[in-house]
């Protein structure tokens, strides 16, 4: 558009021509990101997709930690082991009887009571059906 002498504008055909065009696009534009927040379904999707990532990444957090957790039981476990047989009288030796030699041998094969042997028993069943859950969801999907 020009401007002429007396302060009016002048319609221009090729000003115009551009004018509009640069409209169209801005408007085009404009309709896009409309229909990109209108689009339920994709927003779902993307937000399943995020979902999932963050639960296998928990998944695999568990996982490393019951292998960790795990491993650091049988250590023990098998230190106890190891020094409840050392500790171990040959049979006879100190009058006892069977039910208290036992016990004596859990507490030591264990390094605490009844109840934190059973905490671990506990413990352990728990992170072994937790292994079974994770395997079996992971072979239904293939």
């Amino acid at each position: 558009m020009t401007v002429n002498g007396n302060g009016k504008a002048e319609a221009n055909p090729e000003f115009l021509r551009r004018e509009i065009l640069r409209t169209r696009r801005e408007l085009a534009q404009t309709v896009e990101a409309l229909a990109v927040r209108a689009d339920v379904k994709s927003r779902v999707k993307e937000s399943t997709d995020q979902a999932k990532a963050r639960m296998r990444a928990q998944a695999e957090y568990a996982k490393a930690r019951m292998r960790i957790g795990a491993a650091h039981a049988r250590s023990r476990v098998t230190a106890g082991v190891e020094q409840a047989r050392s500790q171990v009288r040959p049979a006879g030796g100190s009058g006892t009887g069977p039910e208290e030699s036992r016990r004596s041998l859990a507490y030591k094969a264990g390094g605490g009571t009844d109840r934190e042997a059973r905490q671990l028993a506990v413990l352990a069943a728990g992170a072994l059906a937790a292994v079974i859950v994770l395997l079996v969801v992971r072979r239904r999907r293939g």
